[in-house]
């Protein structure tokens, strides 16, 4: 009995993505209506999208893995492969996303700003600075991106 709890504990833990939101715990985003100086617009390749707040405290360079609730029905752990000091207080954080459909992270973060980009098999995710504190979470449609 203890080896299955332990089993599903870790499970849970090094899932890649995930249905259910608790799974997601100590993500990173936590959603907010607050304004923000820069508007959010939904070009046609964005299918949805969702103000927050990042917990940069769960960010760090010394960060071995980041739970990324980028939706309430999708959820990313990713696992760390490099940080790198850019200077200038700047840090990019990079990591991959096992499982089924192996994905990367590409985070940057300078004080409370944060910018980056999720890749999962075909799923392209976005988080971009809105202003005052708030970013916004994207899920693109790479087939209504435009073409070169």
């Amino acid at each position: 009995m203890v080896a299955v709890a332990v089993t599903l504990a870790f499970s849970l833990f090094s899932a890649s993505a995930c249905a259910v939101p608790r799974a997601c715990a100590g993500g990173i985003f936590t959603e907010t209506a607050r304004a923000a100086s820069v508007g959010s617009t939904a070009p046609p390749q964005i299918r949805r999208q969702r103000r927050v707040e990042v917990d940069f405290a769960r960010v760090g360079p010394s960060a071995e893995r980041i739970a990324l609730n980028l939706f309430p029905d999708l959820c990313v752990i990713a696992q760390r492969e490099r940080a790198t000091d850019l200077g200038r207080g700047q840090v990019q954080w990079e990591g991959r996303v096992p499982g089924p459909s192996p994905g990367t992270v590409t985070l940057v973060t300078e004080g409370a700003i944060m910018v980056g980009s999720i890749r999962i098999g075909a799923d392209v995710y976005e988080i971009r600075y809105l202003g005052e504190g708030v970013h916004v979470v994207t899920d693109v449609d790479p087939s209504k991106l435009p073409r070169d």
